[in-house]
This record gives structure tokens, C-alpha cells and sequence, in this order.
């Protein structure tokens, strides 16, 4: 899991500190003249099981996307997310868990309702790095999870003129996330990123 998580960081990293100034002149060009835009973002999840009273998980939401825009007010995007996922819970005194950490490749429609604000939905694949059960601070591979998960998300953003934008995302999962298992992800995710 450290190598993904240091690979995403490598990108945001030299997204922001060599595209950015790159690109500083781009944005006062105008935003009708833009349709083409991408950027950066990171945040939190608050992640659990549909069928499980276990508490939620809340877990790391870190990536890049892309939006092209087919008119003024109507725009598809593609995001790729490292997200952490799964549920956690206490038994009799001893935390468990079950945590899934997945590469999310959400394919979303934005209708943009007035300036700057969008509502947003579509399909997210979501391919599983890893998955791990715990108990009491020991943690084992959990190698019946299914390697492919599909959600629905729908949620909300906000970009700031200066490039600045929060989204706020609920997905709601289709696939179990194990054969074995009836449940599937139930993702709360909120993020802030920056607009190129």
C-alpha cells in the first residue's frame, strides 16, 4: 500500500510545483476558452458496509482528474482516486476490521447549475489493491475480496474562480465486495483540490 501511496504523491507533487506555474498564464485567458481543464485533489472518506453495523472506516481520498467540457454548462470528467475504504469496529474491548483500499476511476457527467456550482453523477470501476482483515492491532490478508468493485456516485462541487474546488460525493456500491459477503461499499467522500 506505501508504494501506491507514495506514487500518488510523486504526481501531486510535481503537478503542483512544475505544471502550476506553467499554467498560471492559461487561466486568464478566460473560462469559455478552456474546455479542457485538470487538477488535483485530496481528502477523506467516510467509508463503510451496507449490510454491516460496523462503524465507518474514515480513510485517505487522494488522486487527480480531468473534465472536458461539451458546452458552457455541461461537462465529463474522469477522476483517478487512491481510496480507503471498508468498516472497523469494537468486539467486547477488540477492534476489527475489515479494510479495502481501492484505485477508483469514477466517470462522471457535471451539469454546472449556475456558475460554479455542479451536481454530478455516473459509473465508478474501482480496481482493489489491497485487502486486509485486523484484529486487535494484527492485521492478515483478506483474499476473497473481489478484485473489481462498481458504485454509483452522485454528489456536488464548488470551484472558487482562482481554481480552487470542493466536491462532496456520495457513492453508493453494486458489486459485493466478496462473494462470501453480502455487503457492499457505502462511500462518503469529501475532497478539496485545485483546478488547473
Amino acid at each position: 500500500m506505501k508504494k501506491y501511496l507514495n506514487l500518488v504523491l510523486v504526481v501531486l507533487f510535481t503537478t503542483f510545483f512544475i505544471i502550476v506555474p506553467a499554467n498560471a498564464q492559461k487561466r486568464n485567458v478566460g473560462k469559455e476558452a478552456q474546455k479542457l481543464s485538470y487538477g488535483a485533489k485530496a481528502g477523506f472518506n467516510i467509508a463503510s458496509l451496507t449490510s454491516s453495523e460496523d462503524q465507518s472506516r474514515i480513510g485517505l481520498c487522494i488522486g487527480v482528474f480531468g473534465e472536458y467540457k461539451v458546452r458552457k454548462d455541461f461537462g465529463i470528467s474522469v477522476d483517478l482516486l487512491y481510496s480507503q475504504q471498508g468498516a472497523e469496529n469494537e468486539v467486547e474491548g477488540i477492534a476489527v476490521g475489515l479494510l479495502l483500499d481501492y484505485l477508483n476511476i469514477p466517470i462522471l457527467a457535471n451539469l454546472e447549475l449556475f456558475d460554479g456550482l455542479s451536481v454530478k453523477a455516473g459509473l465508478q470501476p474501482g480496481f482493489l489493491l489491497s485487502s486486509k482483515f485486523y484484529i486487535a492491532g494484527i492485521s492478515v490478508d483478506y483474499d476473497d475480496a473481489n478484485s473489481i468493485d462498481f458504485s454509483i456516485p452522485i454528489g456536488l462541487s464548488y470551484t472558487f474562480d482562482f481554481g480552487v474546488l470542493i466536491d462532496v460525493r456520495y457513492n453508493l456500491g453494486l458489486t459485493k465486495v466478496a462473494d462470501e459477503l453480502s455487503d457492499k461499499n457505502s462511500v462518503f467522500q469529501i475532497t478539496l483540490g485545485y483546478k488547473f
